[in-house]
């Protein structure tokens, strides 16, 4: 074998040894990802804005509990890129389950689901182009020393923070999830959410604080979709990214 052969045999199988090690690497930090149940307490408070109309926070909790709406807990199942999440409301049947390989995110409430495609965000569309930024700065919470992301739209700000040595996931499993801009924040962190803050135009904050965590198998189940019709009526009132579906 000649000399040039030897040498482009040698990198025809060095650059196979990277290909292997790259995805070797890949799978390794996808099959690492956390799979399990996080649970969150839930908060909620009304800002300035809000009260300007005469509705101050205690009246807002008792008006949402009053109408069974009020919940303070959430509980978030993980298994590869997909997710679920329920809430401890009693009288209401609410949650939400994200299917990756559609990358569509359902929204239910009791017989109603709301069909939304997570690829969009809907500030993005209209030209309003959310900054998303890693602040200088960290935050001691539940003795788990957290960094921030802040995420600013024309509507409202939210602040995801995390660890990243906690919850760690692999941030391609949720590429193209633009929804909330969670894939953006996943790639900085590489891990899940610590704590949520969203502020909504100063009216609202609604607050999501990890209570505790277990990792452990989740069947697939978990993000079966049940059969849906579409409603005709209801969706002359949709957005333009998302369907309204009734169960079956």
């Amino acid at each position: 074998m000649s000399l040039i052969n030897r040498i482009n045999m040698n990198i025809r199988i060095s650059l196979g040894i990277g290909v292997i090690f790259l995805f070797g690497t890949c799978n390794l930090i996808s099959q690492n990802s956390f799979e399990g149940v996080i649970e969150y307490d839930v908060k909620f408070k009304m800002l300035e804005g809000f009260e300007k109309f005469g509705v101050s926070n205690d009246d807002f909790i008792k008006n949402l509990k009053s109408q069974g709406e009020y919940f303070s807990k959430v509980d978030y199942y993980y298994k590869g890129g997909n997710y679920a999440f329920e809430t401890n409301l009693k009288n209401n049947i609410r949650k939400q389950i994200y299917v990756s390989k559609e990358n569509n995110i359902y929204f239910f409430e009791n017989d109603l689901v709301i069909v939304s495609d997570a690829s969009i965000d809907l500030e993005t569309v209209k030209g309003n182009t959310p900054k998303i930024q890693l602040l200088d700065k960290t935050e001691l919470i539940n003795n788990i020393r957290c960094n921030v992301v802040k995420v600013v739209w024309k509507l409202g700000t939210y602040y995801y923070y995390y660890n990243s040595e906690i919850l760690i996931v692999d941030p391609n499993l949720f590429k193209g999830h633009n929804y909330d801009q969670f894939y953006r924040f996943l790639e900085i962190s590489k891990s899940l959410p610590i704590r949520i803050v969203k502020e909504v135009n100063n009216l609202m904050v609604t607050e999501l604080t990890l209570k505790k965590f277990f990792k452990k198998k989740i069947m697939d189940n978990v993000f079966d979709i049940p059969n849906l019709q579409y409603d005709d009526d209801l969706n002359k009132y949709a957005q333009p990214h998302q369907k309204v579906f009734v169960k079956n």
